[in-house]
């Protein structure tokens, strides 16, 4: 019975030094988060000055977010991005998410492989829309005109 007694014995105070470490942790994490919080708002208000719309602030944090997170990786899954990107914008919805992930690419700043989910950044520099490249052939074609 003695053997069961100091087994047991041994078992709560396992347990015991298990959940002290468990509260540490619970504390250093809190520290972090309270850190994170804070360079999160000096980085919103260096980006608050580029922003014009309302909603314009949301998405320039999470394209900066979608940014860092594809920062020296190759393949990242949007669920990935998606769960980074809720870190910034906790109520940030799934749709809204996938649209400024198609706008991204749209821009020219990601491409998916194909794959249904998987996004890196663009290596080269981001291409102009289509609109902006029929306007400046025009606007070449009008300075020729003029030029001749």
């Amino acid at each position: 019975m003695e053997d069961q007694s100091n087994y047991e014995k041994r078992l709560r105070a396992a347990i015991e030094e298990i959940n002290a470490q468990i509260r540490d942790l619970a504390l250093e994490r809190q520290a972090l988060e309270r850190q994170l919080g804070k360079a999160l708002r000096d980085d919103a208000k260096r980006i608050i000055g580029k922003v014009t719309r309302k909603n314009g602030y949301n998405k320039k944090l999470a394209e900066d977010c979608i940014t860092t997170a594809l920062t020296g990786k190759n393949w990242v899954s949007s669920a990935l991005l998606f769960r980074e990107a809720r870190r910034v914008i906790y109520d940030l919805k799934d749709v809204t998410f996938r649209g400024y992930l198609s706008r991204m690419k749209d821009k020219g700043l990601v491409e998916n492989n194909g794959k249904r989910g998987q996004w890196r950044l663009v290596a080269n520099k981001p291409k102009l829309p289509a609109e902006s490249a029929t306007i400046l052939s025009i606007k070449d074609k009008i300075l020729v005109a003029v030029n001749d």
